[in-house]
């Protein structure tokens, strides 16, 4: 499994969103760290094949992406947006159903539904023994646990995750990355972004810090993760540096 990225550029309303981004995504646990507006969610649509670059090329296992058919990219990229969408009157088990819409005979859905793939994303997440509920009772971050199982019901080999932690407590926070780190245990590829770096520390093995568009940095978290990449990337004023140097980073 792997994202090749060659001169990707991306230009909104003639402002430059990324900029010449050359880079291999091959690793099992990718992190894309920047703050808000750095070009993130910019990035996985275009991992995702949702939005085209202005220039450049994305080969997903050496095929380029853009020639990969909608329904072929649904069966090997998953992608968790940061956008939560509003549904009512569905069980938990429908609701996951809808993932495994990419690989099934649309003339003979029913037939072809194989149910032990919907609880055993189910399982995985641990709603389980809740599925016949209906999504309304659910929570923000119990709604965003199901999106999980959704998308692990696509059955793909790479999953996005774009800021999955956003607007969550911290209870709901560390269930998603604990979920997150677990998807690697079951051999799928997580790319997930964040402007978090506290996040990322836990969940990624390989790091891309990202600042206007431009890539920064990349390689092993405990290797980009430092103060001065930090300081560089979020452009902190210094009455923030002892604070960050004290509390943030004395575990790496």
């Amino acid at each position: 499994m792997s994202f090749s990225l060659l001169n990707i550029n991306y230009q909104n309303n003639n402002k430059n969103i990324l900029n010449d981004i050359s880079i291999d995504f091959t690793e099992k646990s990718i992190g894309v760290l920047g703050h808000n507006g750095s070009g993130k969610t910019t990035l996985m649509k275009i991992l995702s094949g949702i939005t085209k670059p202005t220039s450049g090329k994305v080969e997903f296992d050496k095929k380029n992406l853009k020639h990969i058919s909608d329904l072929d990219r649904a069966k090997n990229i998953g992608y968790v947006q940061q956008d939560r969408e509003y549904v009512i009157g569905f069980t938990l088990y429908e609701y996951v159903e809808l993932g495994t819409f990419p690989n099934k005979n649309i003339l003979d859905f029913k037939k072809n539904l194989d149910s032990k793939v919907i609880d055993k994303a189910l399982d995985i997440v641990g709603l389980l023994n809740r599925k016949d509920e209906l999504v309304d009772n659910l929570s923000g971050g119990e709604m965003q646990i199901l999106r999980i199982a959704r998308v692990l019901a696509q059955n793909t080999r790479v999953i996005l995750f774009d800021e999955p932690t956003s607007n969550l407590d911290l209870k709901n926070a560390h269930k998603v990355s604990s979920l997150i780190k677990k998807l690697n245990s079951h051999g799928i590829q997580t790319i997930v972004t964040s402007h978090d770096f506290r996040i990322l520390k836990d969940i990624s093995d390989f790091l891309c810090l990202l600042k206007n568009g431009v890539i920064l940095d990349f390689g092993k978290t405990k290797d980009v993760l430092t103060h001065e990449n930090i300081i560089n990337a979020f452009e902190l004023l210094p009455e923030h540096y002892s604070k960050i140097d004290s509390n943030e980073f004395k575990d790496l």
